[in-house]
């Protein structure tokens, strides 16, 4: 179905062509990744119904293929012909856009068909877009647009499934030659380090975490028995976000809490300040400052819902030690503090099972 002509590479400057192509694969592919589980999460608690998701979804793809009709379906007549040099760069860059943005919504609304056909149709047609872009600005390079077509391919399928020696043998076994082995391997390589970086998990695996599945090394972990909501602390100090410092001092008095949650009317999350943050402020004498001076993004919020063990791997990715728990994405109401202390009380906790566990806990 898929049987792509020769190709070839003469400038050794197209290396950095190939290159930028895999990273874009890369950022590409793990965007996907991360993007379908957020969205994932935020349509379950929106719309718990998967008819009304699926109806939803079915639109917003359906208005998506009136942009780019070829995104509709498999697409392997239109992979066909990118993979001959056919296109352009404005047509592949339309197609490659508006079939990632499909793809991910029908990942996200729990109706999707299949990844192997859309990691190919979005890889080559990234891959074409930037060959034949590289064509146009660099028409004394002779740039081949199908080399890039096929690289981008391999590279998106490399980067959404972290499986980089398939990717390099299916393209082997397309082309039936290994001219294009060297930038190949580089635009797999890259693709996969970049997505990893966005994303820990690949496609498939993330879609088995998010339907409850536990690894059997994980299975008699406590944290992958509790959610976040067992775990926190509730006894949280809040400070409203039209405070003062000098009233956020006021209000914190006495605790040792190292951060606080900002939060508007209705404890709906804002931002985070710092314990130090503030005693440094009242000493340079800008009390009558807002508190919002000194509010920070958290840099992680965590979901009451969310597996403990999802939490710590997400703070050990992000390099923090604590956040704000919130009720859900969508009210970001918070309800809790998760610091190490929370972790380590239901990591040392043992003996019975979790339901009766964690409830001293709750």
């Amino acid at each position: 179905l898929l049987a792509a002509p020769f190709s070839t590479w003469t400038d050794v400057r197209e290396m950095i062509g190939f290159a930028v192509l895999g990273v874009a694969a890369g950022a590409a592919s793990g965007l996907a990744i991360a993007m379908s589980h957020r969205l994932k999460r935020r349509w379950s608690a929106a719309m718990p119904s998967i008819v009304l998701r699926a109806a939803l979804a079915g639109l917003l793809i359906g208005a998506a293929g009136l942009l780019a009709p070829e995104v509709l379906g498999i697409g392997y007549d239109s992979v066909s012909f990118w993979l001959h040099g056919g296109g352009s760069a404005y047509g592949t860059g339309v197609a490659f856009a508006v079939k990632l943005l499909a793809f991910t919504i029908a990942i996200s609304a729990g109706v999707i068909g299949g990844t192997f056909a859309p990691s190919l149709f979005i890889g080559s047609a990234l891959g074409a877009a930037i060959g034949h872009g590289a064509q146009d600005l660099f028409p004394s390079m002779h740039v081949d647009p199908k080399a890039y077509a096929i690289i981008g391919m391999g590279s998106f399928f490399a980067g959404l499934m972290r499986s980089p020696i398939a990717a390099v043998l299916i393209v082997v076994e397309l082309t039936r030659d290994y001219e294009l082995i060297v930038p190949l391997m580089l635009g797999v390589s890259l693709a996969v380090a970049v997505s990893r970086r966005l994303s820990r998990l690949s496609m498939v695996e993330q879609q088995m975490v998010d339907e409850g599945w536990i690894e059997e090394h994980a299975a008699n972990d406590p944290l992958a028995r509790v959610r976040a909501a067992q775990a926190m602390a509730t006894n949280v100090v809040t400070i409203p976000r039209e405070d003062t410092i000098a009233d956020a001092a006021r209000r914190t008095a006495g605790t040792r809490f190292m951060f606080y949650p900002v939060v508007t009317g209705g404890e709906t999350l804002a931002g985070i300040v710092s314990r130090d943050a503030i005693e440094e402020a009242i000493r340079e004498g800008r009390g009558e400052e807002p508190v919002t001076a000194l509010m920070e993004e958290p840099r992680m919020i965590a979901v009451a819902g969310d597996a403990v063990i999802d939490v710590v791997q997400r703070m050990h990715a992000r390099g923090v030690d604590r956040c704000p728990v919130v009720e859900s994405t969508r009210s970001r109401r918070v309800v809790g503090f998760l610091s190490p202390s929370d972790i380590l009380r239901i990591r040392m906790h043992r003996g019975t099972p979790a339901t009766e566990d964690f409830e001293l806990f709750g």
